[in-house]
C-alpha cells in the first residue's frame, strides 16, 4: 500500500490530502503485527513466521521512504510558502478595498 502512496506522492507533486500522522501511524499499524507475529510469534502460531516477518520489513521500509518522502515534499513546500510571504510587511500592504454601495439584493 506505501507503494501506491508514494505514487499518489509522486503523480500529485505535492502532499495534498496527505498527512504525516497518517503515514507514521500507518507504519506502526505495519509494524506492531511484524513483531508480534514475525518475531515473537503469538499464542495459536508455532513460533514466529519468517513470512510475516520478511513481508512487514519490507512494508517497513516502503512505508519509511513514503515517510521521508512525505516530510521532504512538506518541508518544500513550506519553505516555498514562507519565500512567497517574506515580502510582505505592513509598508507595502494595500488596505481593504470598499466594494461600494450595493446594487440589488447584496448584503455587505
Amino acid at each position: 500500500m506505501s507503494v501506491l502512496f508514494i505514487g499518489m506522492l509522486v503523480s500529485r507533486g505535492s502532499s495534498e490530502g496527505q498527512s504525516l500522522t497518517i503515514a507514521v501511524s500507518k507504519w506502526l499499524g505495519t509494524l506492531a503485527p511484524t513483531i508480534l507475529f514475525g518475531l515473537l510469534g503469538a499464542h495459536g502460531f508455532n513460533g514466529p513466521s519468517s513470512l510475516i516477518l520478511v513481508t512487514g520489513l519490507f512494508c517497513s521500509l516502503f512505508d519509511l521512504i513514503y515517510i521521508a518522502m512525505l516530510a521532504r515534499t512538506k518541508a518544500l513546500e513550506k519553505s516555498q510558502i514562507d519565500h512567497m510571504f517574506s515580502g510582505v510587511t505592513r509598508d507595502n500592504l494595500h488596505r481593504e478595498t470598499d466594494p461600494g454601495v450595493a446594487i440589488g439584493n447584496e448584503i455587505w
